[in-house]
């Protein structure tokens, strides 16, 4: 039984984040923020100096891996009784194989037939839930096809989940990051797996799917409710090992496909070579 980690606020969150209640003006009550109807997800990645991208996205089952490739920018109502899932997956770029792992990932969790069996008409299970097990589903599957070559293959992802109403709960396993932005300000909601340095430099990634051996999944889950307005962004360490909190908030404004552009052309100039992917999930009416 996979063991969630359920976080009361994100670590670095901006306190009015996730103020949803009405907000009360000397006019009188102001209404929410409109639940969602759908989400617009824009998808960008690069291959830097590395021989392969082995970096990949996942949206509903279809997953995006390749060197280079201009943005995935699609529309997705939120009208059926399952989640919508999205997740970035960054490959162990030490172990061979991490760019086939990432694709597995990818794929697997976001497949609607993950979350098929557990939904029900009345009474669906908890978002947290669901993101939990995808996980360890995930990572079985990763570990019953490394063989060979690919015996050490894994992985890091970050997940997401949002259901019609704007209901949704992220989930991370390793170093991939999600962030919710608003008004240029960027609050992390994962946490990540990669303690610091006594230098403060990023550490060693201490949790994945996949890898060397089997090992108990603990994934980072937080639930949040989305509104109109409301955009995600989920990145790989090829993203935010070269942008700070600021430098996120200034560039994921705007139009999405623009700014997941100019998120991935900010990591080249004086970057480590490492691959880049970011998606950006709007929630729209």
């Amino acid at each position: 039984m996979t063991r969630v980690k359920l976080l009361g606020r994100p670590q670095t969150e901006d306190p009015g984040m996730h103020v949803t209640a009405a907000l009360q003006t000397g006019l009188g009550r102001v209404a929410p923020p409109p639940a969602p109807t759908a989400v617009r997800v824009v998808v960008a990645t690069e291959r830097r100096t590395r021989e392969r991208n082995e970096d990949a996205a996942g949206v509903a089952g279809w997953v995006l891996s390749a060197d280079s490739a201009p943005p995935l920018d699609i529309r997705i109502p939120l009208d059926g009784p399952l989640p919508l899932l999205v997740a970035v997956v960054d490959g162990l770029g030490g172990h061979a194989a991490g760019h086939v792992a990432a694709g597995i990932a990818a794929g697997e969790l976001t497949r609607p037939a993950i979350l098929n069996a557990e939904a029900g008409p009345s009474a669906p299970p908890s978002l947290a839930r669901l993101v939990a097990e995808a996980f360890t589903r995930a990572d079985a599957i990763i570990h019953g096809r490394a063989v060979g070559p690919a015996v050490a293959m894994g992985c890091t992802a970050a997940l997401l989940a949002i259901r019609a109403g704007g209901a949704s709960a992220v989930g991370n396993v390793g170093d991939v990051r999600v962030c919710q932005v608003r008004d240029g300000y960027a609050g992390v909601l994962s946490v990540e797996d990669r303690p610091a340095t006594d230098e403060g430099n990023p550490g060693m990634v201490t949790a994945c799917l996949g890898g060397s051996y089997r090992h108990h999944i603990d994934p980072h889950v937080h639930e949040l409710s989305l509104a109109v307005g409301d955009r995600l962004v989920l990145c790989s360490d090829g993203v935010h090992d070269e942008l700070d909190n600021d430098a996120m908030g200034a560039l994921a404004v705007g139009d999405a496909a623009y700014a997941a552009r100019a998120i991935i052309a900010a990591t080249e100039p004086g970057g480590q070579g490492d691959n880049a992917t970011v998606a950006i999930v709007d929630a729209i009416a």
